[in-house]
């Protein structure tokens, strides 16, 4: 019979043929994985605990089912990849189950609309962990700029509005304009940025934990894959593709955030073009934790940074706290809308209009 090694504890696992392409459990850990011995054969996976279909792909490490939640462990063989041809690193995991709750509590305790009780409320309920691929990219950008400025004039303008008595009158009133002049100029920048490699993390989930995603240095203290003592049995995710494709995207990623930033040199951008230079990658495993949690009932589920704790995923939410958003809000709408009918009956029409358009979306948001 066939045999795959379990890429959770490497205990070897038989099964009949018969179950080729569908997921087997482990008899040493329980874990589930896929009885697949060729990555050639990797289409999809029909979920044992709903039916639902998981696409698969080369380079993958786990699967995990969009309806609901289930996770696969893929073989070594299968989850091996595309072979770095950079430098690994293993980054040192700093965040263990000894002191994880600390860090999402006081991610639940934030948040203006978050459930007052979610701290002390909420119960783990799972937890995973694994080193997901980043290609730590750097590089020197210049850019060349062009756009416009404005400089700021007044102009005598005729209006309309409605007196005490009810009754329309004309006014002559002050009205600003701008006059727009062409300017042009030039910014430099140093860029270090994590591109995920990983089939189970999204870069936009993995860009919520690092806060600055042009400047990342949550591997600090990365060593060498051959020298870093790895203690745990976490298993490591092998990158979905390799170090030159990390290094296009990587430009692609700089040349938004350089626009990014040269937009806040002028009032209009108009063109931006963005030289590299320097552009280095090497290939860093990163510790990250998978947290289920259950609140009233309901199961939340949040991503955590094994170095630095900084969380992100889905907060119970408090209804009183964004009911009462929501009257403020009207309140201050109301009251310029009554100004608007008192002050200048031009404006009653447009401030109905918001204000409609505020119920409308209080209505939906309850």
């Amino acid at each position: 019979m066939p045999e795959v090694n379990c890429p959770k504890c490497d205990a070897p696992i038989t099964y009949p043929e018969t179950e080729e392409g569908k997921a087997v459990k482990c008899s040493s850990c329980g874990a589930d994985v896929l009885a697949l011995k060729a990555a050639e054969k990797l289409i999809s996976l029909k979920c044992a605990g709903c039916g639902g279909t998981i696409d698969l792909q080369a380079g993958m490490a786990e699967a995990v089912c969009d309806y609901c939640g289930a996770r696969y462990l893929l073989p070594p063989t299968v989850a091996a990849g595309p072979k770095p041809e950079v430098a690994e690193y293993l980054a040192p995991i700093r965040v263990f189950q000894s002191n994880m709750l600390e860090h999402l509590n006081k991610w639940l305790n934030e948040g203006v609309f978050t459930a007052s009780d979610a701290d002390t409320a909420a119960a783990v309920t799972k937890i995973d962990a694994k080193y997901i691929p980043l290609y730590i990219c750097a590089c020197e950008a210049s850019s060349n700029w062009s756009g416009q400025y404005s400089t700021t004039h007044h102009r005598t303008v005729t209006r309309t509005r409605t007196n005490a008595q009810g009754r329309r009158e004309t006014y002559q009133a002050q009205e600003p304009y701008k006059e727009w002049h062409p300017t042009s100029g030039t910014r430099t920048g140093h860029y270090r940025l994590a591109i995920v490699g990983s089939g189970s993390v999204t870069q936009g989930d993995f860009d919520q934990l690092t806060g600055d995603p042009g400047n990342f240095t949550n591997d600090e203290g990365a060593l060498p894959l051959s020298q870093a003592a790895k203690d745990d049995d976490y298993p490591l995710e092998r990158p979905t593709f390799d170090a030159a494709e990390a290094q296009r995207r990587a430009k692609m990623r700089v040349e938004e955030l350089e626009r990014t930033a040269c937009e806040g040199e002028v009032e209009r951008l108009g063109t931006c073009s963005t030289q590299l230079s320097d552009l280095t990658a090497r290939l860093s495993y990163h510790p990250v934790w998978w947290v289920t949690y259950s609140y009233k009932a309901k199961p939340y589920n949040c991503l955590m940074d094994g170095v630095t704790g900084a969380v992100t995923g889905k907060k119970p939410i408090s209804k009183a706290k964004v009911v009462i958003a929501i009257v403020l809000v009207l309140i201050v709408i109301i009251i310029i809308v009554i100004l608007a009918c008192v002050f200048g009956g031009g404006y009653f029409a447009t401030s109905s209009m918001l204000l409609n358009d505020i119920l409308e979306g209080a209505r939906a948001l309850v």
